[in-house]
């Protein structure tokens, strides 16, 4: 059993470790005040690196299996990270800078990996990741974003990007091979991508504030675009069958498009605004 620890507290920080099996690795640093950090390790070769500098952040890390590895940073106040690896070659990075910041990442099975960067204040994301060969990126700059990431399944990867205040994404992936990628700029802005089957793949981004979009795929092989600058634009993408094509690109304030296609080998785009 092999089993590391440090901590530098300045004034009241606390800390708990709990290691099972053998070959385990966990380091804790902790400057400030009132921080808490909790790691239970059971099993074998999992290492978890836990920092903490500022006030009052919480830390709590689970790790079942073998060869998992996490890497998780707070500095400011009030940050909290929660993070569950069953499995075996798991890893996850994050790191938060701010105040309020909080991240729930689940991991089941096996070489599936995060990366989350969150800084501001009252950011949230929470995601996880059942099967293999999953990937997630997630990085939110500014105020009250929200990150809802959900893969099932082989080789799933999503991405978000979100910068300014009360943006939403939320991507849900069934399959294998499907990739998904929100990208927003600005204020209240809205992306939900639901995707099942094998090697999907959607991009969406939008700029501006209060925007909206929904892009849905079921089947294998379809490809979907949304881009949206302005404010109030609201654009939906269905799509049922196999290598189909869609895109939407709106400028300006308050238009609508929407695309529903079903079968094989169709192709649409709608451009408004331009």
């Amino acid at each position: 059993m092999k089993l590391q620890y440090s901590a530098l507290a300045l004034i009241i920080a606390s800390s708990s470790i709990w290691v099972q099996a053998e070959e385990n690795t966990a380091n804790v640093e902790q400057t400030g005040e009132y921080n808490q950090v909790s790691a239970f390790q059971n099993g074998s070769y999992n290492s978890a690196n836990l920092l903490q500098n500022g006030n009052s952040n919480n830390m709590s890390t689970t790790q079942h299996g073998q060869d998992n590895n996490l890497g998780l940073s707070s500095d400011g106040s009030e940050n909290e990270i929660q993070s569950t690896q069953y499995g075996h070659n798991n890893s996850g990075f994050a790191e938060q800078t701010g105040q309020a910041n909080q991240l729930q990442a689940q991991q089941s099975g096996s070489s599936d990996h995060f990366n989350v960067y969150q800084n501001g204040e009252a950011n949230n994301t929470q995601l996880s990741q059942t099967g293999n060969y999953n990937t997630t990126y997630i990085n939110q700059e500014g105020t009250a974003n929200n990150s809802l990431s959900q893969q099932n399944g082989l080789a799933n990867s999503a991405n978000i990007t979100q910068r300014g205040d009360e943006n939403h994404s939320n991507l849900e992936q069934n399959g294998m091979h499907n990739w998904a990628s929100s990208y927003q700029i600005g204020e209240s802005n809205i992306t939900e991508i639901h995707q099942e089957g094998l090697s999907n793949g959607t991009y969406s981004f939008q700029e501006g504030s209060s925007n909206e979009a929904i892009l849905t795929q079921v089947g294998d092989g379809n490809f979907a675009f949304g881009s949206q600058h302005g404010s109030a634009n609201a654009l939906d993408v269905s799509q049922n069958g196999t290598y189909n094509s869609a895109g939407i690109c709106q400028f300006g304030d308050g238009h609508t498009a929407n695309i529903a296609q079903n079968g094989m080998g169709n192709n649409a785009n709608i451009i408004q605004g331009f």
